[in-house]
């Protein structure tokens, strides 16, 4: 619905900019007029299917109200940037992207903070469509070198939806870093298999072997110290939810057979 959209658009855009509460709530009820200047109305639900505004739509009626009202003034800066940099050019549907194997370049937008808010917006737009059943099949996601996108509070809160919902909807959720500590407790305790490769650096080198141990065993946590720290390439460690055991894999005779072949 129109408030539901406003009310995740200003969430997004308040997690990017670190707003306060009071501009939140503003930007809502700033979406919601924009929304019913578009004639789609929040207690009319056969309108939700007309063409949506643009955050240049917001950004228009936002400069007609802040020439009475000082609050608008307040967030037109931040609308401003969106609507100019980011949100500026063409669209791809979600079905289009989900089609073949896809890969979204962040390297090349011009911010941290563009990044945070493409990601928060896909994730977000992954996720609506997943409770919709809007595609069916089996997708795999992953979000590679991924600890300076979950910054934000929001980012958080959808990814450790995904990981706990996506699967019974044929979403699978795959988070690479290589910063262990970074990764925020819901995202690393919903993550049904973790997977760890050489690690030398101290503080990630411990948290690691903590987190696999599962029970504070200090034999237990220094045998996967040890594991950790004298991994070959193409070697691992992994462990399931649900099991006690912590696996080490070598992979290294099935890359021979591959290269043979």
């Amino acid at each position: 619905s129109p408030r539901e959209r406003a009310h995740q658009v200003s969430s997004i855009i308040m997690a990017l900019f670190h707003l306060g509460h009071l501009q939140r709530q503003v930007l809502e009820e700033l979406i919601l007029k924009t929304y019913e200047a578009k004639g789609i109305y929040q207690d009319s639900s056969s309108t939700w299917s007309a063409e949506p505004p643009t955050l240049q739509d917001v950004l228009e009626i936002c400069s007609k109200l802040m020439v009475e009202d000082e609050l608008y003034r307040k967030v037109y800066p931040y609308i401003k940037i969106l609507a100019d940099s980011v949100f500026s050019g063409s669209s791809i549907g979600l079905k289009n992207i989900l089609e073949k194997p896809t890969v979204i370049a962040l390297n090349n937008l011009k911010s941290e903070y563009v990044r945070v808010l493409y990601v928060d917006t896909f994730l977000q737009r992954i996720l609506d469509t997943m409770y919709k059943r809007e595609v069916s099949g089996e997708y795999l996601i992953v979000l590679d070198e991924a600890y300076p996108l979950v910054s934000s509070e929001y980012t958080r809160y959808i990814v450790s939806r995904l990981l706990m919902e996506s699967r019974k909807y044929g979403f699978g959720i795959v988070f690479i870093t290589q910063h262990p500590l970074s990764i925020p407790a819901p995202i690393i305790e919903n993550a049904s298999i973790k997977i760890a490769f050489n690690t030398s650096e101290p503080r990630n080198l411990d948290y690691v072997s903590r987190l696999f141990s599962g029970v504070y065993v200090r034999d237990r946590i220094e045998c996967i110290r040890h594991a950790l720290r004298n991994l070959k390439s193409f070697n691992y460690i992994f462990t399931v939810t649900g099991l006690s055991e912590v696996l080490v894999v070598s992979e290294e005779e099935l890359i021979k057979l591959l290269i043979k072949e």
